[in-house]
């Protein structure tokens, strides 16, 4: 379809796939991993996993229950259609490390926000509405940690505007307790999804 660098259009409803290299017609495929460019990849009525990779992505997992992973701090993807309670968002560890490293989700807490969670959650989920989402308005809704971070020290923030969620990756960059703009990378956005779950997430 095309290269790693040069953006594609994957639709598994219609079978057909886009890039540089042309048009390629699909079947049997339930998987989609896409290039560093801003791709656009839609599943279909099976379980798929969608992989944006870098770029600014847009993911469409369709009926089933359906995984977006994330792998890079390059670009934000937009996922659209998110069902929480069936679908997954999946961060890996080998590209994100989140936390201790290891693929459970340990710590993790929904907080009214600001403040409220401890310094070793590795997933927080706040509650209060940011006006929109950004890393300036994400990190005064996050606020502080109960305790000091560790220079160097990693989370995932999920913070709404009441519409969508926005997907946020702390990197600590002093040893205090305060969550930072400048800390935070945006990885994405639950388009039309305000409230998800801590069971939605996966490491």
């Amino acid at each position: 379809v095309g290269n790693q660098f040069s953006p594609v259009t994957v639709n598994l409803q219609t079978g057909t796939a886009f890039g540089a290299g042309g048009t390629d017609t699909l079947s049997n495929f339930e998987n989609v991993v896409g290039t560093r460019g801003n791709d656009s990849l839609t599943g279909d009525a099976m379980n798929n996993i969608l992989t944006g990779g870098a770029g600014s992505d847009s993911l469409i997992g369709g009926a089933g229950a359906d995984t977006y992973v994330f792998d890079s701090t390059v670009g934000q993807a937009t996922i659209f259609g998110f069902v929480s309670g069936t679908d997954k968002l999946c961060f890996t560890q080998s590209a994100l490390p989140i936390g201790d490293g290891d693929t459970s989700v340990e710590g993790g807490v929904v907080v009214p926000g600001p403040g409220g969670f401890a310094p070793t959650a590795e997933l927080v989920i706040v509650q209060t509405n940011a006006p929109f989402l950004s890393t300036n308005t994400a990190a005064t809704a996050i606020g502080s940690a109960t305790g000091s971070y560790a220079p160097g020290a990693t989370a995932l923030f999920a913070v709404d505007d009441n519409v969508s969620t926005g997907l946020f990756l702390f990197t600590s960059a002093g040893n205090d307790a305060l969550v930072r703009a400048t800390e935070l990378t945006q990885l994405g956005t639950v388009s039309g999804v305000s409230a998800t779950a801590l069971g939605d997430y996966l490491f």
